[in-house]
């Protein structure tokens, strides 16, 4: 994909998210998302287990997110996915280096911005970037990060506006 759509893949937040620490953060984070299932971390990936029984594994966070925001009382817009992250705990400070990241995801986006920059929240608000990207019309298209040069930009390529 050409990355000018919301179907674009966004294989470097796929990777951070994946990394050690930011699985844990995932698996913890996603299951505060809605009642009814649990996310645990596994070595090759997440599974998501059902309260009533059925658990399948994830490889990808980006699939583990559309599986997690299309069960019952999982955010089904905008606001509920700001107000899922604005509502999650911080974390250890994370810092995301924009040297480390692709230029094309650093590129001003046009659209609102998910939460601050503080490093303490920055895997909630990438997660809730990728959980916007599951919802029929794609909410949050960047938010801001810090590192040691200061604010910058993170963004998606999402170019759709909610309505």
């Amino acid at each position: 994909m050409c990355g000018a759509c919301g179907g674009a893949t966004a294989e470097w937040l796929e990777a951070f998210l994946s990394r050690g620490y930011e699985r844990t953060v995932v698996a913890s984070r996603l299951s505060t998302l809605a009642a009814g299932f649990s996310v645990e971390t596994h070595p090759a990936g997440w599974t998501l287990r059902s309260n009533g029984g059925a658990t399948e594994f994830f490889g990808s966070p980006a699939r583990l997110v559309a599986a997690a925001m299309g069960r019952p009382g999982a955010p089904s817009d905008a606001i509920g996915v700001e107000r899922w992250v604005a509502g999650l705990s911080a974390h250890r400070p994370v810092e995301v280096r924009r040297d480390e990241v692709p230029p094309r995801h650093r590129e001003t986006v046009p659209g609102p911005v998910l939460g601050g920059s503080d490093p303490r929240t920055s895997v909630n608000r990438l997660l809730g970037l990728l959980a916007s990207r599951s919802l029929p019309r794609a909410a949050f298209a960047r938010t801001l990060l810090r590192d040691g040069e200061g604010e910058w930009v993170f963004g998606l390529g999402i170019t759709s506006a909610p309505s």
